[in-house]
């Protein structure tokens, strides 16, 4: 007979266990006493009534909503066995410690790009311009798992704490707030952009890099996936992101200078542009591509044809 799980369990007359059998004697697995709203065994001579388990698992929640899912992690976590918890609060302790890991792992970048240590790092934000910066840069290396953008966001931030950032414009905290957001999809998207006739890919010393602001050609939505097969789904929403901060900007083809001279007698008139939208690498992009590039470019993958 099913037990009446809103009330205190008498284990005489529980059902046998699911999974180890109807001997009586048998200590009951934790699935069975969590289905039945039996009494789970703390191992002394406590137990955990129904009431004790259903606070457990209340507090799940908390847990939850660590992990990003808000408010709504309470009610969520009051669902979860308690044979749950456990493994969820093991994954809890081990992405914590990752992203901690990231934490440090970016301002020892920033401490050595600035010839210091990371309490000096940390000493240096003492303003707000200054705190805001660290913290999102801090905040950024926490939540990826892109290593050369840990490098590169601790490179940015030692740069821009050098710059008085209340005072002027920083291309670096620039490049450090594009390098917040972006990730693999836009860091290889800004990389192909950056291809240009005449100059390796990713280019190799500064002269090379002013090149490729100066003559990097503009690219259309379809010269991009072909350049990048498989990457289609996944394009409008890096364009998107690359453009909001700067890294490369629209453009509009001229057809006068893709035709031949016949195009005079058409009945295009001059100054006549391509329908498709097309973009272009910018300075700030090349910026940040190169911070990118110079911390690692294992992120970059195989090398694509065309």
């Amino acid at each position: 007979m099913r037990h009446d799980p809103h009330r205190e369990p008498d284990n005489s007359v529980m059902p046998p266990c699911r999974r180890r059998g109807s001997d009586p004697n048998a200590t009951r697995c934790e699935w069975c006493l969590w289905h039945d709203g039996a009494v789970v065994d703390t191992g002394r001579s406590g137990r955990w009534s129904r009431a004790s388990r259903d606070a457990l698992a209340g507090a799940a929640g908390a847990l939850i909503g660590e992990a990003g899912l808000g408010p709504g992690g309470a009610v969520l976590g009051a669902t979860f066995p308690v044979y749950a918890l456990a493994a969820l609060d093991e994954f809890g302790a081990r992405w914590n410690s990752r992203r901690r890991g990231n934490a440090i792992e970016m301002l020892q970048s920033a401490a050595e790009e600035v010839g210091g240590t990371i309490q000096s790092v940390l000493d240096s934000a003492s303003t707000p311009e200054a705190e805001f910066v660290v913290g999102l840069a801090v905040e950024a290396a926490a939540n990826t798992a892109m290593r050369a953008k840990i490098r590169a966001l601790g490179t940015a931030l030692g740069r821009a704490l050098a710059e008085d950032l209340g005072a002027q414009v920083s291309e670096d905290a620039l490049v450090l707030a594009a390098l917040a957001e972006i990730e693999l999809n836009h860091a290889r998207l800004l990389r192909e952009m950056a291809r240009s006739t005449n100059c390796p890919s990713p280019p190799t010393d500064g002269a090379d890099w002013i090149h490729v602001a100066t003559y990097a050609p503009g690219l259309d939505r379809r010269m991009l996936t072909r350049r990048l097969p498989g990457f289609e789904i996944a394009i409008d929403g890096a364009i998107s992101v690359l453009q909001r901060h700067g890294l490369i900007s629209e453009i509009a083809i001229d057809y006068v200078r893709l035709i031949d001279e016949r195009a005079t007698n058409s009945a295009r008139t001059i100054g006549t542009t391509n329908p498709a939208r097309s973009w272009r690498i910018t300075a700030l992009g090349v910026s940040t591509l190169r911070v990118l590039v110079e911390a690692g470019d294992d992120w970059a993958g195989e090398e694509s044809e065309g």
